[in-house]
């Protein structure tokens, strides 16, 4: 669990339009690091096993290193998660 409150992104390819913020939204991280949010958009995952899913509200963040999900965004859409030693099933 990354602890994000929010799904990030800095690949801006995985958007096919995003909404720009205002001002960039200041993110800390749990190093103290931070970075800034410059806009949102809708991610479209392509899964092996079902039809395409899509994750709404992902923030680009170009600094971030890692695609990051939000465990809270995921439960707040009625998904459920499991995890073990060969990794997360979200259904």
């Amino acid at each position: 669990d990354s602890g994000c409150s929010n799904h990030m992104t800095s690949n801006r390819n995985l958007f096919d339009e995003t909404k720009s913020f205002p001002t960039p939204i200041e993110i800390c991280m749990g190093d103290d690091s931070s970075y800034g949010a410059k806009s949102s958009g809708d991610v479209e995952l392509h899964l092996p096993i079902v039809e395409r899913r899509t994750l709404k509200d992902v923030w680009f963040v170009p600094s971030v290193t890692k695609n990051l999900m939000s465990i809270g965004q995921l439960v707040e859409k009625d998904m459920e998660l499991l995890f073990n030693k060969s990794g997360c099933t979200i259904s």
